[in-house]
């Protein structure tokens, strides 16, 4: 826990911003603000920062910066269908997401598989090494790299004395692991602790009475200081209330898998030999009144408080929000120490409501918990059911025990050859257009429109694609200097189609040529003539 000290003063200036923003935008406005979205701002910025001490931009500007939730959510969705569909047909992967022809294709510069946090983490790691004004293979162990502190820095620092395993690729990863797995996790904990803090007046005074020995005067934080960390961590019943959302609500849904080592394990009279996946489920555990006490279902940090000191250890011991042994989440005491500072600063500063307090969240049912509606989004579990009644299935009968199929001999693959060949041009068509969806480059334009000016004007706020499925229209050719695309957007006045066109020449930078928006009459409106912002530029920079 010592180590966290040194994150400290990174998590603060991003809380800093936040509490500044939320002030700024929703306080006394009369405006209802989607609260659980702004904390998942929260969290990505401050992983941001925690990783490059450099945020994302999502809290400053108030919007999904260069797409990046949305893509985290395209990729936790393709995860979910893994899950259903493909781990039965694993074939399927391979048409889609590693697709061999997509690979190809990527690799000559026909669209990209790469995604907005890499691209980012990417821009970091090369910023970073040109302040060193080193590359990999220079770097030198007694360099004190700027911002010594962050993760990224820590990372050159061990590639400096061990190049072999610290190679940048496994540099590029962690980075962008960090930026994946610390913040969604974080957002949807914030969320769960918020809702039930806002159902709840009884838990919400409780915890307020504990937090006044935190008030001390900080004008430069909206009235009051940083609760510090070595100040809230012990405190019982904040303490009480985030083990509670922990176990109500854990951030992930998936079953956390083992396999069973050489000799086997014998589990409750059943032996399981060596090489079999098992696991458990936090939302099934957490719910288990042998452990947790009467009424699991509701949200009671007396539970934690009331309970004899040998409970609350079996309690202690049976959450599984961040997984248990040793692969114990890493980021387990970051994530803690963001929760644990930033819930008593937005409780010391604003006075929260829900916006809808008759109707409760909805659980959505994916690898990362999720639910929708009030202050807390969140995304959550596969539902359970039951096991199958004994001899009432193929899952309790031995696979040599079963009859093979009998496939015809002639004439099947007339009839499937080409069924399939049909199968993988249709997905290749869309697996190379949802490339174009999540380049940085149409994430670059994307954004570039939610702040033109004139483009506010013609489509409004909330800017994004007309369609769920977008079709991305034209060559997007990177490698040769080649960018001609169109594709539908809306707002909340109008939708309009929006024509980028840059080129390349041997040597030297991208140079728009056109950046437009056409309305359904034909009015079209040349982007670059009004402020000059280029999409491209954006992107490089």
């Amino acid at each position: 826990m010592s180590t966290l000290v040194g994150f400290e003063h990174l998590v603060d200036s991003t809380t800093t911003i936040f509490l500044q923003e939320l002030q700024r935008r929703f306080a006394d406005k009369h405006t209802v603000c989607d609260f659980g979205r702004w904390l998942q701002f929260y969290s990505f910025d401050v992983i941001g920062e925690l990783t490059f001490s450099k945020r994302l931009g999502f809290i400053e500007h108030g919007v999904d910066v260069e797409g990046i939730i949305a893509s985290n959510d395209s990729f936790l969705d393709y995860a979910n269908v893994v899950i259903s569909l493909i781990g039965q047909l694993p074939v399927l992967d391979r048409l889609l997401l590693k697709n061999p022809i997509r690979l190809w294709a990527s690799k000559l510069g026909f669209g990209s598989s790469e995604t907005p946090v890499v691209s980012f983490a990417k821009s970091r790691i090369t910023e970073r090494l040109e302040q060193s004004k080193l590359g990999f293979n220079n770097l030198d162990p007694a360099d004190k790299h700027p911002n010594s502190s962050d993760f990224l820095s820590r990372f050159l620092t061990v590639s400096a004395t061990q190049p072999e395993f610290m190679h940048p690729g496994r540099v590029l990863g962690l980075t962008a692991a960090n930026v994946f797995a610390g913040s969604d996790t974080t957002a949807i904990t914030l969320r769960t602790i918020f809702y039930h803090l806002l159902q709840d007046e009884t838990i919400m005074d409780k915890l307020m009475a504990e937090l006044k020995v935190l008030q001390s005067l900080d004008e430069s934080t909206g009235g009051m200081a940083l609760p510090k960390w070595k100040d809230v961590y012990e405190l019982p019943y904040l303490s009480a209330v985030v083990k509670e959302a922990l176990r109500i609500h854990p951030a992930v849904g998936m079953t956390l898998e083992r396999v069973v080592p050489s000799g086997g394990l014998t589990l409750d009279g059943t032996t399981l030999p060596k090489g079999t996946i098992v696991g458990c489920n936090a939302w099934t555990i957490h719910r288990d009144q042998t452990v947790f006490g009467a009424h699991p279902e509701r949200f009671s940090p007396e539970r934690w408080l009331n309970a004899s000191a040998e409970q609350r250890a079996s309690m202690e011991r049976h959450l599984l929000s961040f997984g248990a042994g040793a692969r114990t989440c890493i980021g387990k005491n970051i994530s803690f120490l963001e929760i644990y500072k930033l819930v008593p600063a937005i409780l010391q500063r604003f006075e929260l409501q829900l916006a809808h307090p008759e109707t409760p969240w909805r659980t959505i049912p994916v690898r990362f918990t999720s639910t929708t509606n009030s202050t807390s989004a969140s995304r959550i579990v596969r539902p359970l059911v039951p096991p199958p009644d004994e001899g009432s299935g193929p899952l309790l009968s031995r696979r040599g025990d079963r009859e093979l199929p009998r496939l015809p001999k002639t004439g099947i693959w007339v009839k499937t050859l080409p069924i399939f060949f049909v199968l993988v041009a249709a997905s290749s068509l869309a697996i190379f257009n949802y490339q174009k969806s999540t380049s940085s480059t149409v994430s670059s334009i994307m954004y570039a429109l939610r702040t033109n000016e004139t483009a506010r004007e013609i489509l409004g706020d909330e800017i994004y694609f007309a369609s769920k499925t977008p079709w991305i229209r034209g060559e997007l050719n990177q490698l040769h200097g080649t960018i001609d695309i169109s594709f539908w957007v809306k707002g909340t006045k109008s939708q309009a189609l929006t024509r980028f066109v840059s080129l390349r020449k041997k040597g030297s930078y991208f140079e728009t040529m056109e950046w437009s928006l056409t309305d359904s009459t034909g009015k079209t409106w040349h982007l670059l003539t009004t402020d000059g912002r280029d999409p491209m530029s954006l992107e490089r920079s």
